[in-house]
């Protein structure tokens, strides 16, 4: 019994560590990456309490469900009605080496694509029948970005890791952004946050920023990126990337929208990639 009380015990230790890692992540970009573990955290913080309750350790189990649920309070639950007249927005990182071949299929019937790693997709976003129009940057560091549109273009630009257009919506003139993050913490995304930040606080609201975040929708890294566009992530947990045979489960892909927007996402295929895309319909009155 000792032997099973000491090892819950750790587990709790493990888990509490990582759920207050998730919430002091903006101190230092090693606690953000820590982060990426909160729902295995909570898992096992939550397996610990049941065992707690059945080895009549209660301190242990109070505890233990007390984390769970500090930690559960960072996850995005709970989801929206689309609005009635949504822009639909595909999401998706393409990886490097797709050619996309399909790429104008599935964006019939949407409006616009945030898209990573274009690379070998170059040629299939510049045929994108009319009247699509992209803003296509180079980024050697984790690959091209591009955003489409099949609305009129206002004004257009590159970033470190990005692209964005300023297209008019039938509800007025709005800016769409596709961002690449770095990996965290031991690499470069913190650094390259900060380097973002300007230019995204001068893009004209509202702004509608999607991305592979290559972070969580909990972390500090895309609570930094929301606080510079007026913007938060849809509500929901997907899981855009599988690694190593499903494994390794990650929702770092998102679409980010204005205060007082409305919306809904969803994954649907991966289409060559090894991330899934998403599906979002988003939108609200805008003035003018």
């Amino acid at each position: 019994m000792r032997g099973m009380t000491a090892a819950l015990w750790l587990l709790l230790a493990g888990g509490g560590t990582i759920v207050a890692a998730a919430w002091a992540a903006r101190l230092h970009p090693i606690l953000d990456s820590l982060g990426v573990g909160l729902p295995a955290a909570l898992a096992v913080l939550t397996l610990s309490a049941v065992a707690g309750v059945a080895a009549r350790r209660r301190r242990l189990a109070s505890l233990a469900a007390g984390m769970a649920l500090a930690g559960a309070a960072l996850l995005p639950l709970g989801g929206q009605d689309a609005p009635s007249e949504p822009i639909r927005l595909i999401q998706h990182n393409l990886l490097f080496n797709n050619d996309a071949g399909d790429l104008a299929d599935r964006l019939e019937g949407a409006d616009v694509a945030t898209l990573q790693e274009v690379n070998a997709a170059r040629p299939a976003v510049a045929a994108l029948p009319a009247p699509w129009r992209a803003q296509v940057c180079a980024y050697t560091a984790v690959g091209d970005t591009a955003v489409a549109t099949r609305w009129p273009i206002l004004e257009a630009g590159c970033m470190d890791g990005g692209s964005w257009l300023r297209a008019e919506t039938p509800a007025g003139a709005v800016t769409f952004v596709s961002l690449h993050l770095r990996w965290p913490w031991p690499k470069g995304q913190a650094a390259q946050v900060a380097d973002l930040l300007p230019g995204l606080s001068a893009l004209a609201a509202p702004v509608v920023v999607g991305g592979d975040f290559n972070q969580t929708p909990w972390s500090a890294s895309v609570a930094r990126v929301g606080a510079a566009t007026g913007t938060a992530p849809l509500p929901g947990l997907r899981i855009t990337l599988r690694q190593f045979d499903g494994w390794l489960r990650l929702p770092i892909d998102h679409v980010l929208v204005p205060e007082g927007w409305s919306g809904r996402a969803e994954t649907t295929g991966f289409h060559g990639s090894d991330h899934r895309a998403l599906a979002a319909e988003i939108g609200a009155e805008i003035a003018r």
